[in-house]
């Protein structure tokens, strides 16, 4: 059996890895869009002697491009507490990188106190189609935090690693999601409107489910379509979804979703992301035009992408006919 700092090296090589893959598909999905890189650095210290990750530990985060796009799908978790059927996600905290230390760069924004992370964005069309929804504007966020902030920075109200407008959006609960606002020039120079989704997914519980997918999310019966990407594509950023083509096969999934446990991907199942489990991306498009991103994982796992390491665990036959359907383009 590997030691915990063989398995913390071998995550971390593979981290390395889909950094590389993630940046070049956000230079894609930016399309040669030029933009000052604001980014913040949050640090997990990997322990000296063999064991499990450190409880309470600082969580790691992914990169960012230069417009704040973040996926935190590599990071290394920190060991959550068990609830019962579900976990208890830990605060993110911030410290400077020191001897040891993995550190990468993740789009943020404070609230009164609380880190949210970035999750979708939108851009041009996508982003006025959701313009109507900005319900409050809070202030305005200009980008302070850098990669050698302190803990004292995330101190001021809507600190954070990029510039915009910060609101609330119609129907979300303000303690879960708010967006960031901006114009950025696109690659003639034109103003493009940017909606960027901010998110609280940390110093939480989450029991099944229904707590993020139903509560946060509100996925319950506003899907008007969905779209299935493979593994392969995703991780070169090749932009190719093609429609689910029985849409019958999504009422039982959600429903199977919304009851099922959450668990630790750590703890319960070893490293996710580097094993031989086949994979694939299902999008939820809602009526309100935001879209919902799970990553499904052979097993009848299902992660919601902004929320890596813990997974919702799913029956096999509520599980296995959408899976195999997203794996057959």
């Amino acid at each position: 059996m590997m030691s915990y700092r063989e398995m913390a090296d071998r995550v971390l090589r593979r981290a390395r890895e889909e950094e590389q893959q993630r940046t070049r598909r956000s230079r894609r999905l930016a399309g040669g869009l030029a933009a000052a890189a604001v980014c913040a650095v949050l640090v997990l210290v990997l322990p000296k002697q063999t064991g499990q990750p450190t409880p309470g530990g600082t969580q790691a985060a992914a990169p960012t491009d230069g417009l704040g796009a973040a996926d935190t799908q590599t990071a290394l978790p920190t060991s959550p507490r068990a609830t019962g059927e579900g976990v208890s996600v830990p605060p993110i905290e911030a410290e400077l990188p020191g001897p040891g230390a993995a550190a990468d760069i993740i789009g943020l924004v404070i609230r009164q106190g609380e880190v949210y992370t970035q999750a979708e964005q939108y851009r041009g069309p996508a982003a006025q189609a959701l313009e109507p929804m900005l319900q409050t504007c809070l202030g305005r966020a200009e980008g302070g935090i850098d990669e050698w902030s302190g803990p004292e920075a995330y101190e001021q109200e809507l600190a954070s690693t990029m510039q915009g407008e910060v609101w609330t959006l119609e129907g979300y609960s303000p303690d879960f999601r708010l967006c960031v606002k901006t114009t950025i020039s696109d690659a003639q120079g034109n103003p493009e409107l940017w909606i960027r989704l901010v998110e609280r997914l940390n110093g939480i519980e989450l029991h099944n489910g229904a707590d993020l997918f139903t509560d946060r999310l509100h996925v319950s019966g506003r899907v008007v379509r969905a779209a299935c990407q493979l593994h392969g594509d995703w991780n070169e950023g090749v932009q190719t979804e093609y429609p689910l083509e029985d849409p019958a096969l999504l009422e039982p999934f959600l429903s199977a979703l919304e009851a099922g446990p959450f668990r630790d991907g750590w703890t319960a199942e070893g490293n996710l992301y580097s094993d031989d489990r086949a994979q694939a991306h299902l999008y939820l498009y809602l009526e309100d035009g935001t879209r919902v991103e799970l990553r499904l994982l052979e097993g009848g796992l299902v992660l919601y992408q902004h929320l890596p390491w813990y997974y919702v665990a799913i029956p096999q036959e509520s599980f296995e006919p959408l899976f195999r359907a997203c794996l057959a383009p």
